[in-house]
């Protein structure tokens, strides 16, 4: 289990992002189609989202939003990517330093 922090600090254990997001798709047929939809599920079921925005009427506003009109997560990271890699707006050097470590361990791991 990975261990993450709530939005007030307390340690949230997490199973893997594929168990979590199979039992979403298990769950919600509905979502099988539409990465927004099983994305939104995901922070809504496993993350606490759905505790976050309380009442109902918050949370049907905010799904209507994310669904409809909300950038796609992916598009962002792509971007952000695409922008980083021409050496505009990078991170401070330790997060540069900490993503060189990653990508050599990715390396190394597939080497084998």
């Amino acid at each position: 289990m990975t261990k993450q922090f709530d939005l007030f600090g307390g340690a949230v254990n997490l199973a893997p992002v594929e168990e979590r997001v199979g039992r979403i798709l298990e769950m919600h047929p509905e979502v099988r189609a539409s990465d927004k939809a099983l994305i939104l599920e995901v922070w809504l079921e496993e993350d606490g989202l759905a505790d976050v925005l309380g009442d109902e009427a918050l949370r049907e506003r905010f799904c209507q939003w994310f669904t409809s009109q909300a950038t796609f997560t992916e598009s962002i990271c792509r971007a952000r990517r695409a922008i980083q890699s021409s050496g505009r707006c990078l991170p401070e050097r330790e997060v540069q330093e900490h993503r060189q470590r990653q990508q050599e361990r990715w390396r190394d791991n597939f080497r084998r």
